[in-house]
């Protein structure tokens, strides 16, 4: 069995998803109903489909990528586009990545701030093939789109490292991305009271191998849309950060919910969902500045899965042994002595240990692993233990050195 709050995390986030893209899309916008969805996804510019030799020139005019999504928030019902006519423009300290936004009226396509500050584009749009070419026509000119299917992702997942939730101050997510290369698709941010959104942004951006942090709560310029907005006192709360595919398929989300703030202690439920994998954890974590570090896990249940975090300093990471002991007293070795020679120079920096990774350590591109990475032993071996209880990582070496230390303990659950 799971925890309530485990359930409840996995059931909001499920149905805000399903609402977000499913085959219906939002029912209302400006002027009408707005279909069909179908126009959701990434297009690539294809004029050499023309028929018209003549028109085929004018037609390169047209940007090469155009984007769209759903947004929920404003009012009336809006959708987002990025790239494309809604194209970009720098300032005098930074490049800005334009987001604009659109209504599908019949089949009247307008555009809204596209580029920044530039009256509506209004287009006839209508499509081919199947709903796999898109024909806008307006302005005097063509323009023919295809469907760009989305990138193909084997394995993209995320671990939290930190989060919190103030009673007077705004809330915060961090965590560390693992993935092959960029991956070009929508971040969403949802934050979620009593089945209610109150903030929603959904812009087209990239994940890749790198550390994150989010903040939720105040309005900022990331998305189309941003507010701020209250939250009632008893009624738990999540809050969201959600990847998805060029064609709106969830990829991952982390997120978090808590309870009542209350000055002295504010309870937080950390989750992460990979989509990919079909798969949701829990997640827990605990500095420390010693060679070992402990935590507490509440969870009912056996386990079925174990992700392990390690941030780790050392004068030298050779002959260094990392390994990590269950409630029931099982000891698995993530890093063992033979994993670093004498000539590797090695920081861990938010370095992950899992049996699904595709990865190994000693890293030569990377002094400081901080992906996903292949045990030294099966972590297999705590499946069917129990979850609850103290859980400790332990760093050793035949002599330890003055820096050696573990400075962070994560652990995924499921």
């Amino acid at each position: 069995m799971r925890t309530v709050h485990f359930l409840r995390a996995i059931s909001v986030l499920a149905v805000v998803l399903a609402a977000g893209c499913g085959d219906d899309g939002p029912n209302d916008g400006p002027g009408g109903p707005v279909e069909p969805p179908s126009i959701y996804g990434s297009w690539t510019r294809a004029c050499e489909q023309l028929a018209d030799e003549a028109a085929v020139e004018p037609c390169l005019a047209a940007p090469e990528n155009f984007v769209f999504g759903p947004a929920v928030l404003l009012d009336p019902a809006s959708y987002a586009a990025s790239m494309g006519f809604c194209g970009g423009h720098e300032d005098e300290e930074e490049e800005i990545w334009a987001l604009g936004t659109f209504t599908l009226e019949g089949d009247i396509l307008t555009l809204f701030n596209c580029p920044p500050e530039a009256p509506a584009r209004v287009f006839e749009a209508r499509w081919e093939n199947e709903g796999e070419q898109l024909i806008l026509t307006g302005e005097g000119t063509t323009y023919v789109f295809a469907r760009k299917p989305p990138a193909e992702i084997e394995s993209i997942s995320s671990r939290v490292t930190d989060a919190f939730r103030g009673c007077d101050t705004d809330s915060y997510l961090d965590g560390q991305i693992s993935a092959e290369g960029p991956h070009y698709g929508w971040l969403s941010t949802l934050v979620i009271q009593d089945g209610e959104i109150l903030m929603d942004e959904f812009f087209w951006s990239s994940e890749g191998p790198n550390s994150f942090g989010w903040g939720f709560y105040s309005a900022n310029d990331r998305g189309a849309q941003t507010k701020d907005f209250p939250l009632d006192p008893g009624i738990p709360t999540t809050f969201y950060r959600i990847f998805r595919n060029e064609d709106l398929t969830p990829i991952h989300a982390t997120g978090f919910e808590v309870n009542e703030c209350t000055a002295e202690e504010i309870a937080v439920r950390v989750f992460e969902h990979d989509f990919v994998r079909g798969v949701t954890f829990r997640r827990f974590w605990a500095t420390s500045g010693d060679l070992s570090a402990s935590l507490e896990v509440d969870l009912e249940g056996t386990v079925e899965e174990v992700i392990v975090t390690v941030g780790g300093v050392f004068e030298s990471a050779a002959g260094v042994t990392i390994m990590l002991t269950s409630p029931e007293g099982t000891t698995v070795e993530l890093v063992s002595t033979g994993t670093f020679g004498a000539d590797d120079d090695v920081q861990l920096d938010y370095a992950s240990f899992g049996d699904v990774a595709m990865k190994t350590l000693p890293d030569p591109d990377d002094s400081s692993p901080d992906q996903l990475y292949v045990p030294a032993e099966s972590l297999a071996k705590l499946t069917g233990e129990t979850m609850a209880g103290t859980w400790t990582l332990t760093l050793s070496r035949e002599s330890v050195e003055p820096g050696d230390a573990i400075y962070y303990f994560g652990l995924s659950l499921r």
